[in-house]
């Protein structure tokens, strides 16, 4: 069984698909927002975290999880056992932009969080959470071109070397409310949903494209049920992004 195929395996079992990932340079990422709701379907229990560096610009985080495991007859049987950590140092390996905010805590919280899910479900060393993405990122040789800072960057950079066409068919895939074929397989309108959602690094960036006049009609053209759950989707992302309590989509 190649490394694809086990990914695959794994991802079906918490009822997601390889839209949920991409590659870079030759490693399988997989999102943040998959990777929470793997989560909650593989019913990883968390422990108290703790704080090794809580400074306002610097903050590494340990993270630990437990999972059951068992057979139909006694699911209970076991259970797993899993510890990681994350950094977010402003300026260093935490990177923001403009007038944006930085939020520390919440992504250091989220890199250890997405590796002890990637060892509980048995995907770690198969696919990279999109922050590791930036480590093998920074490792490569030098390239001509844009600086890349981020995942979503990351994401982006590997489907334009792919060619525009592929650009083309999510957009159709949203404007049209219809699967479209790609190389590696079809993309659902919801998953084209996602990717465009996830592809915004920023509040402000999600925040212009969900009310942008085009974006709105889009959404007009879905059913009730489709159209909220877009619309959960992208407030998802706008919290893992650090969105506070006010605002909204």
């Amino acid at each position: 069984m190649s490394k694809d195929d086990r990914v695959r395996e794994i991802l079906e079992r918490y009822g997601e698909d390889m839209s949920a990932t991409w590659t870079v340079q030759g490693q399988r990422v997989i999102y943040h927002a998959a990777l929470e709701r793997i989560a909650v379907k593989a019913g990883i229990r968390w422990l108290d975290p703790v704080f090794l560096i809580a400074l306002p610009d610097h903050v590494v985080v340990q993270a630990s999880g437990k999972i059951s495991y068992g057979t139909n007859t006694n699911p209970d049987i076991g259970e797993r056992y899993e510890w990681s950590v994350g950094e977010a140092h402003v300026g260093v390996n935490y990177r923001v932009s403009g007038k944006q905010a930085a939020y520390p805590f919440a992504m250091a919280e989220k890199r250890a969080k997405d590796r002890v899910i990637l060892k509980l479900i048995a995907l770690h060393g198969l696919v990279y959470s999109e922050d590791e993405a930036d480590d093998f990122k920074e490792a490569a040789p030098e390239r001509k071109g844009p600086v890349i800072t981020s995942g979503f960057q990351l994401q982006e950079a590997a489907e334009a070397e792919r060619g525009p066409d592929r650009r083309t068919v999510m957009q159709q895939a949203v404007s049209t409310n219809q699967t479209a074929e790609l190389e590696d397989g079809q993309v659902t309108p919801m998953s084209a949903w996602r990717r465009r959602i996830n592809e915004k690094a920023s509040i402000n960036s999600l925040t212009d494209f969900m009310l942008d006049p085009q974006t709105q009609s889009y959404l007009a053209a879905l059913s009730p049920e489709e159209r909220e759950d877009v619309r959960d989707y992208a407030k998802q992302r706008l919290v893992a992004l650090g969105w506070g309590k006010s605002g909204g989509v």
